[in-house]
């Protein structure tokens, strides 16, 4: 996938159909460096956030930030009521992934105060674990993470 198109733009006779994959195409080159980049920005992050944890200087957090994408479940028989919330999110222990949510589970605690940061630990899945359009759809948002865990940090 690297820097090369993925898509010849010349293999259809419908233009709209062609300009249409040919942005497509666009938009998976950027998610794939997107990807990268959060890769490489978590493993060195991450591993400050588990020394800062070794070493006792905090304990076990969850810093939440801005829902990164929203999925139905996939189909089944009788159909599903609710779907699936991908929140970006930072633990200590552990680092940057995403907290994966029930919508409905996500409401309710989204209405009790530190809800969701009380039980994010059952729900993160570290970046390297993520999907990898998950990883990519973090990476905006890494600064925000890092700044509310380093603020935490402020006292050092």
């Amino acid at each position: 996938m690297g820097g090369t198109c993925l898509f010849d733009a010349q293999q259809f006779a419908d233009r709209s159909l062609n300009d249409g994959l040919l942005d497509l195409s666009l938009r998976l080159l950027k998610l794939r460096r997107q990807m990268e980049v959060a890769e490489a920005q978590a493993s060195g992050v991450n591993f400050l956030v588990n020394t800062v944890w070794r070493m006792g200087l905090m304990p076990r957090s969850a810093y939440l930030g801005p829902i990164i994408h929203t999925r139905p479940y996939s189909p089944k028989i009788g159909g599903h009521d609710s779907g699936q919330v991908y929140q970006s999110s930072l633990l200590v222990p552990g680092g940057i992934g995403a907290s994966i949510w029930d919508t409905e589970e996500f409401a309710a605690l989204a209405d009790i105060p530190d809800g969701l940061e009380a039980v994010a630990d059952l729900h993160h899945i570290p970046l390297e674990e993520c999907d990898h359009a998950i990883r990519a759809l973090l990476q905006p948002h890494i600064p925000l993470l890092i700044s509310r865990f380093l603020r935490s940090l402020a006292w050092l």
